[in-house]
């Protein structure tokens, strides 16, 4: 990867995101999820944008770290109501409940969405982070400890047992939850 730091020279989004092969098109909601404020050097509706160079290093450390499966301090710095994991139980006519885990940009507005689906779905965790490989984790977790019945929704024999190990996986990598509803 190219260091322009050295120099201390502005970095073009669209250059940063060649250069970490991402996509030009959402480089700069990419950048700004992580708390890292664009600015243009002209100002205009085409004019490009640019982040200052300690912070391209320190987005090339957080992708190099995201690609190593390492977290972050500085990617469990989200705001309240910001991207996460969650697990959700969802009750069902049958008598079955069941624990959807998924991630969204918004947690609060997802919740608002499922909630006008299923008005009594019950919030068990949320692992507030802007590391979305974490919900492919959680994922492998609970397809271990119970049945995937389909993308995003799982059954175990004991969901109690189980929630509590898939909170140990996250613990282990330094992640806490951050709710939890009895």
């Amino acid at each position: 990867m190219c260091n322009e730091s050295q120099d201390k020279k502005p970095v073009q989004l669209i250059r940063l995101a060649e250069e970490l092969k991402l996509s030009p098109a959402s480089m700069k909601k990419f950048v700004v999820r992580r708390g890292i404020k664009p600015f243009q050097i002209h100002k205009g509706q085409s004019k490009l944008f640019f982040i200052s160079a300690e912070d391209a290093d320190k987005l090339r450390k957080r992708i190099e770290n995201h690609i190593l499966n390492i977290v972050s301090p500085l990617d469990q710095k989200t705001e309240p109501n910001s991207s996460g994991v969650y697990l959700i139980e969802v009750p069902s006519y049958d008598g079955i409940n069941r624990i959807r885990i998924g991630w969204a940009d918004n947690f609060e507005e997802r919740l608002s969405f499922y909630r006008t689906i299923v008005p009594d779905l019950k919030v068990r965790v949320i692992w507030y982070t802007l590391d979305k490989w974490t919900e492919r984790m959680a994922h492998k977790r609970a397809s271990e400890l119970g049945n995937r019945i389909h993308t995003e929704l799982f059954t175990f024999d004991d969901t109690e047992r189980a929630i509590e190990q898939i909170k140990e996986v996250f613990s282990m990598i330094g992640i806490s939850y951050e709710h939890y509803d009895k």
